[in-house]
């Protein structure tokens, strides 16, 4: 993966020792950083500073760009993440909403 030259490094560290803390699994921080590092990659700045707006245009990207609903939802996680936990700002993603995922059911033998 290659690491967008927006994405400062003092702030991956930080989201790195966060996600330790809380003993996430490591396919989790790998889908976090992706999530975010995409989102870097968009916005062509640090994501220090989205506004609602450009976290609304992501999204739409995303929905655009043909990615599944599991796909957006786990970068939809990975952003929370980042704004709630690592830069104590849960008011830039309050208006995010999941993607509902329909559910396959399982085959049942007679």
């Amino acid at each position: 993966m290659n690491i967008s030259t927006h994405f400062d490094p003092a702030l991956r560290q930080r989201i790195n020792e966060d996600m330790s803390l809380r003993k996430l699994a490591t396919k989790t921080q790998i889908s976090y950083i992706r999530a975010i590092n995409r989102l870097c990659e968009y916005l062509q700045h640090s994501p220090e500073n989205i506004t609602h707006e450009e976290l609304r245009e992501f999204q739409l990207f995303l929905v655009n760009d043909g990615s599944s609903g599991t796909t957006i939802n786990s970068m939809i996680s990975g952003l929370k993440f980042l704004y709630q936990t690592t830069l104590d700002k849960p008011q830039t993603v309050s208006k995010l909403s999941y993607i509902p995922v329909a559910r396959n059911l399982p085959i049942v033998l007679a």
